[in-house]
């Protein structure tokens, strides 16, 4: 978690400010309220109403994004391109590649990743107000983490069924934990939930309580 603490260190020093005003703390409080309010309908890859609201996502928030994401990578000494991937209703998917660096920009179990990603994210609820989804991947890495983890849920799952009690799942963060509710969200059989705090927060599998039986 060393990593985490001297990213977010140089987090005032990358904006022209270096004190949150209070009306910019007023404004952070709110989107980071926003998003837990939303943190279970928010999925990779997936846009929401798109055609009867405008986008959260401008150009000017894109831009910004990838600015920072760039500064971010040259300061910590990493080589590295980057490129927009996709982009959603209130979610953008960003690509790193580099020839010489990309197993430390991912770092151990997608740690370092997971920092950049939370540091972008900060500064766009910094300087929007806004909270969307930040998404960044390095050499398909989001999706070999993300199968492994299904694969892992799938075995707890059939645990939990056997034995008939509830399987704590590794920390994750938001977007996995996403994954995995969402791989079971149509099982008649099995529920999830989210527990923990921070960076301990995880997912338990466990029996869907039979409604006959409350």
């Amino acid at each position: 978690r060393v990593l985490f603490r001297s990213l977010f260190s140089f987090i005032r020093n990358l904006n022209k400010s270096s004190d949150y005003t209070k009306e910019e703390e007023k404004q952070r409080e709110y989107a980071l309220e926003k998003e837990k309010e939303s943190e279970k309908q928010e999925t990779y890859g997936a846009d929401i109403n798109k055609e009867q609201e405008e986008s959260l996502v401008t150009d000017e928030i894109v831009t910004y994004s990838l600015e920072k994401l760039e500064e971010v990578l040259a300061l910590a000494n990493f080589e590295a391109s980057i490129a927009l991937i996709d982009r959603g209703f209130r979610r953008i998917i960003i690509e790193v590649k580099s020839p010489n660096d990309i197993g430390r920009i991912i770092g151990k179990e997608g740690n370092t990743l997971e920092a950049f990603q939370i540091l972008v994210k900060q500064f766009i609820i910094r300087k929007f107000a806004v909270s969307i989804s930040v998404i960044l991947d390095a050499d398909g890495y989001r999706k070999r983490r993300g199968d492994a983890l299904r694969s892992k849920a799938k075995k707890a799952a059939q645990v939990v069924l056997s034995k008939g009690e509830p399987v704590h799942l590794e920390n994750m963060s938001a977007s996995e934990r996403k994954t995995i509710h969402m791989l079971f969200e149509n099982d008649s059989r099995l529920q999830t939930l989210s527990e923990g705090e921070g960076s301990s927060r995880h997912v338990v599998i466990e029996k869907r309580q039979d409604p006959e039986s409350i």
